[in-house]
């Protein structure tokens, strides 16, 4: 069944796709009452771009890319994530993936973006956040932006665990 609703949103993104470069507007309409779960699996599909581009750039192959891009989307964790009903977590997955690739690449503007996206999606994804800029950290060109990430966002997940405490 999971495997049916990604195929889905696969074949429904190439129809949206399609019919913006066509400007065919009543089959755009159409794909607008796409029913949410597709519309979750397709977010969670897209995922597999940022995996590719990572490969692509460390293997320097882009079959090997094209094989870790297909093994995410058939991967049974992420065949999971939209199988039942929505659930803003499972839009974590593909947001915490382009802001790997994003950090990777030292584009620390649009990694900011989606991690603030990402940690919106769950309390406990600002604690990956946090362990992605202790990676970051790691680089020798990344040590202060990425202390700042670990330091940012570990301290907002103490937050919100206070916060949580608090009302207990």
């Amino acid at each position: 069944v999971a495997a049916t609703k990604t195929y889905t949103s696969e074949l429904a993104a190439i129809a949206l796709l399609s019919s913006k470069l066509s400007g065919d507007s009543a089959m755009a309409a159409e794909l607008e009452r796409v029913p949410g779960f597709v519309a979750q699996a397709l977010a969670v599909a897209t995922g597999a771009v940022p995996v590719y581009l990572l490969a692509r750039r460390h293997l320097r192959s882009d079959w090997a890319a094209a094989g870790f891009g297909l093994a995410y989307l058939l991967h049974p964790a992420t065949q999971w994530l939209v199988l039942d009903d929505f659930h803003p977590v499972a839009l974590g997955t593909p947001l915490l993936l382009w802001g790997f690739w994003f950090l990777d690449t030292g584009r620390l503007l649009p990694f900011a973006a989606v991690a603030a996206a990402a940690c919106l999606t769950k309390e406990q994804i600002g604690l990956v956040v946090a362990a992605m800029g202790l990676w970051y950290a790691l680089r020798p060109s990344g040590r202060r932006a990425g202390l700042a990430i670990e330091l940012g966002h570990a301290h907002e997940h103490e937050r919100h665990v206070t916060q949580v405490a608090d009302h207990r």
